[in-house]
């Protein structure tokens, strides 16, 4: 019978030990999604910001494209 409790005594500190671990890799992995989170929000936030100037850019783009076909209308004669 005491052989019996022994080895119900060692299974029960395995089985403890086991979950300790796992509580312990849960922990670092909640760590781990949590800072993935952060950087994702950082990088939706630059993204969010490198619209403007790219919608600056297309803009511009389409101002200058419009200044030189006036140009090529009234300097017809570059054209040529």
């Amino acid at each position: 019978m005491d052989a019996d409790v022994v080895e119900l005594k060692v299974t029960l500190a395995r089985v403890l030990e086991r979950l300790d671990a796992m509580a312990h890799r849960h922990e670092e992995q909640d760590a781990i999604l949590e800072k993935q989170g952060r950087e994702l929000a950082k990088l939706v936030s630059m993204a969010d910001q490198g619209k403007g100037g790219v919608w600056t850019l297309i803009a511009l783009g389409g101002v200058i494209g419009a200044g030189i076909s006036h140009a090529k209308e009234v300097l017809h004669f570059l054209a040529k």
